[in-house]
């Protein structure tokens, strides 16, 4: 297409000249009445990120953790101190049972410091889910209105509005009404990641109604309940990691797009801002380390699992506010 004013060549879909700067088409001018829909659309988007995204300190994955070692501790010194009583005064143990007996709290204390563990663990999970649903269903309500926004903003162009603009992710409807994002259920993962607190409490009731030699005997079930329960955490750690990284970089296409898209319609968008991709994790390289270090890994695991979406969070609200000052009346 060449320039009436300097007649240069400009790509087909230009609006002003590339070398001089001048319009090679008109425009009609926008009346804001015509802009306020989209505009409060989207501007009820991003008023619902308080409620939808929720920054989750990570350092709360500690927090189970550290009970537990503060009780085991507890638990360890008393069992210790009852072991040496016990062979002072029989010099050999004649029956598990006769050792065990009279400290009953002990085994109770030992049950409910594991409940509160896998208890503590499944409501950082609920949260976890529940936080990525309402961010995904409030992002694909705020790409639509921004979708909206820019193709009444550059309908009256000579291209035609949306479908000539060479949008990619913002012509794709597809992408604009879905995400990569699996609808789970937070109260059935949460149900999930907590259901070891069932084999804690077979094993309080095993042993009231029966005896300790009962008790023992089921503690192979309660092993293979807790390998279930680990390969289920494993495949959700994984979904977790993939998920977000790939949920980052649709966005980032997103919103590289709405800036192109806003420059070939001759509008400046310099307040929104350009923000780099998440780090992509490794499933094989944590789920070794969590192997080698006997499950300790699992903890920085779970702190990447919350850190990550405060970040991409973050990074969004940068890009909202930059759009909520581009898009506000002048």
């Amino acid at each position: 297409m060449l320039c009436p004013n300097c007649g240069k060549e400009n790509l087909y879909d230009s609006l002003y000249c590339m070398t001089c700067g001048s319009a090679i088409r008109q425009v009609k001018s926008i009346t804001s009445n015509e802009l306020s829909k989209p505009r409060e659309a989207i501007k009820d988007a991003i008023s619902q990120r308080t409620a939808s995204d929720k920054i989750l300190p990570p350092w709360i994955v500690m927090i189970p953790f550290m009970i537990s070692i503060m009780g085991g501790t507890v638990i360890f010194a008393v069992a210790l101190s009852k072991a040496f009583e016990y062979f002072s005064e029989n010099n050999e143990i004649v029956d598990d049972y006769d050792f065990i007996a009279g400290s009953e709290w002990i085994l109770i204390l030992a049950l409910a410091i594991s409940a509160i563990f896998y208890f503590s663990y499944g409501l950082i999970t609920y949260q976890l889910i529940d936080r990525m649903n309402k961010h995904s269903a409030r992002e694909i309500s705020l790409r639509l209105s921004v979708s909206s926004y820019i193709e009444t903003l550059t309908s009256s162009s000579a291209q035609g509005g949306r479908s000539e603009l060479g949008w990619s992710w913002l012509g794709d409807q597809s992408f604009l009404s879905s995400d990569n994002v699996k609808r789970r259920s937070p109260t059935l993962w949460m149900v999930i990641i907590a259901s070891p607190i069932i084999g804690s409490i077979l094993q309080a009731l095993l042993y009231f109604a029966y005896d300790y030699d009962t008790m023992s005997r089921y503690s192979l079930l309660v092993t293979a309940m807790l390998l279930i329960i680990g390969v289920f955490m494993l495949y959700l750690f994984n979904s977790l990691m993939k998920e977000i990284h790939e949920h980052d970089r649709r966005w980032i296409e997103f919103t590289r797009d709405v800036k192109v898209s806003l420059a070939r319609a001759g509008f400046t968008a310099g307040t929104l801002p350009d923000h780099s991709l998440l780090e992509k994790r490794s499933f094989a390289l944590y789920f070794v380390l969590s192997f080698v270090t006997m499950g300790l890994f699992m903890i920085y695991w779970w702190y990447i699992i919350l850190k990550d979406p405060n970040d991409h969070f973050k990074k969004q609200w940068e890009f909202e506010d930059g759009l909520m000052e581009f898009i506000s009346p002048r």
